[in-house]
This record gives structure tokens, sequence and C-alpha cells, in this order.
């Protein structure tokens, strides 16, 4: 039962562990940044500008 514990609901998230890290980091950069939330708003009206293109 152990092994079954180990394999199937630890070490999954042990192994995916830097990649959630990582993720979290960059979003709390982007989110509490002032750098980071320009980024993320330049690209926002990039997107909007680019769907209103595809629709003329």
């Amino acid at each position: 039962m152990r092994k079954f514990i180990w394999d199937s609901l630890l070490r999954v998230p042990w192994l995916i562990a830097y990649n959630i890290a990582g993720t979290a980091v960059l979003a709390i950069l982007f989110a509490f940044t002032s750098q980071g939330q320009d980024l993320l708003r330049i690209s926002a009206e990039r997107v909007f500008v680019l769907a209103d293109l595809d629709r003329r």
C-alpha cells in the first residue's frame, strides 16, 4: 500500500515541483512588479488589436 501511495500521490507532484515553483515565481513577478504588469498589459493589447484585424 505504501508503494502505491508513493507512486501515485507523492511522486507525480515531486516530479513537477520545479515546474510548479517556476510558474509561481513568474506569476508573482508579473503580478507584483510594475514592469511585469506593463508587459502583461502590452501583450493583452496586442492580442486585442490582432483579433480586430482578423474580423476585417
